[in-house]
């Protein structure tokens, strides 16, 4: 992921912490492989919004440099005014959700 939104490190541990319990399910018995499955359907739109999320932040800054470069003072204070949603999602802040509830599904044992 790119710098500019301070995902990267936090994604990729949210990535593990995500196939290590699905892991040791599966290990374990109380799942089966198909729950192995879930990873990248789960995982894959959370870092693609990351990605985008940063990507964004970085055309930000671009547009902040351009603008001090070509005394552009107009251009300078609207993007200056956007970098506040670099640093203010919440949505990116507080976190994610999945779209299934893993409890009580076809991957699980039910006892």
């Amino acid at each position: 992921l790119p710098p500019t939104g301070g995902f990267g490190m936090n994604t990729g541990i949210q990535d593990v912490h995500n196939l290590a319990w699905k892991l040791a399910y599966v290990i374990n018995g109380h799942a089966s492989n198909a729950m192995l499955e879930t990873y990248e359907s789960e995982r894959f739109p959370v870092a693609y919004t990351n990605i985008m999320w940063s990507n964004k932040n970085a055309q930000r800054f671009t547009t902040i440099y351009t603008a001090l470069a070509e005394n552009d003072l107009d251009t300078f204070r609207k993007a200056l005014k956007d970098q506040t949603n670099h640093i203010n999602n919440i949505n990116l802040d507080i976190g994610f959700i999945y779209g299934q509830d893993y409890a009580d599904n076809e991957f699980t044992e039910q006892k």
